[in-house]
């Protein structure tokens, strides 16, 4: 496992986004995820993969580095390849100078990064199902709520795991309003059955995932979701939530590498364990 300076270069532009990590091939699978998923946190990028397309993308390894020197190196080959420079490069910071700062410029261009970040935001998930949209909220592991819009107020119905659960309680529920007037969501009886099975099964994985192996990681009861938290000179560090354990796990990894360097005490992920779950 290559510890060392990446690069991942656009081969239609040449532009080039470069990095650092303790494990090259784990980052880089990682970058690949979150590109594929659209919630890669560098926007720029993520708009380039985006118009390109994967196929027009490819990443190698610089250079090998002792992990004292990654940070250094970093800064080094950001500054030979031009990659902070927008005409050339990717990056929003030209990497770390060792003294804890930013430069207006990189300030700026951070900044503008982020408005980027919300303004390409992904829109909300709808449904063709009356009184049924998709919540996402932190703390909701049900997902999809009922409810009815009615005299500028609003009427919850409860939340589901499934979109058709929530359908059905809209339907349930609506004709305490409208009676025999009420607009229903048309459901088949296959979809009923199909919905109560996933919905169990949900609930099931829901309530086993309760625990984690991993240091830093802990599940987020309510949502289902895994928080990644890293903890130096008694000051604790929220890393994020996760979909996955893993990706919690290996975000606590590169908190741990940043701050602890080759002293870190990182959590044993196998690149099996990526692959299966990333689907790369």
């Amino acid at each position: 496992m290559a510890c060392g300076i990446y690069c991942i270069r656009n081969i239609i532009n040449d532009k080039k986004y470069v990095g650092y990590s303790l494990c090259i091939r784990r980052r880089l699978l990682r970058h690949k995820n979150d590109l594929r998923k659209n919630k890669h946190d560098n926007p720029y990028l993520q708009n380039a993969w985006n118009k390109y397309g994967e196929d027009n993308f490819e990443s190698y390894i610089l250079e090998e580095s002792s992990p004292e020197l990654l940070k250094e190196r970093e800064v080094f080959w950001i500054k030979e390849l031009n990659a902070f420079n927008e005409k050339f490069g990717y990056n929003l910071t030209a990497g770390y100078d060792g003294s804890g700062s930013l430069s207006e410029e990189h300030k700026n261009k951070i900044g503008k990064a982020a408005s980027n970040r919300k303004l390409n935001k992904t829109k909300a998930v709808t449904s063709k199902y009356l009184g049924t949209r998709y919540v996402s909220g932190k703390y909701l592991h049900k997902r999809w709520a009922s409810e009815l819009s009615l005299n500028k107020e609003r009427h919850y119905f409860g939340f589901y795991y499934t979109e058709i659960e929530a359908a059905l309680a809209y339907n349930e529920n609506v004709k305490k309003y409208f009676g025999n007037e009420a607009k229903l969501n048309k459901i088949s009886e296959e979809e009923i059955k199909n919905a109560k099975i996933i919905s169990k099964q949900m609930e099931e994985d829901y309530l086993n995932k309760q625990t984690s192996k991993y240091k830093g990681v802990k599940i987020i009861t309510e949502s289902g979701k895994w928080s990644a938290r890293f903890q130096i000179n008694k000051t604790r560090i929220y890393l994020g939530t996760f979909e996955t354990e893993i990706e919690a796990a290996m975000a606590y990894n590169e908190a741990a590498s940043d701050y602890l360097g080759h002293n870190a005490q990182l959590n044993n992920i196998s690149d099996k364990d990526i692959e299966k779950i990333w689907k790369i």
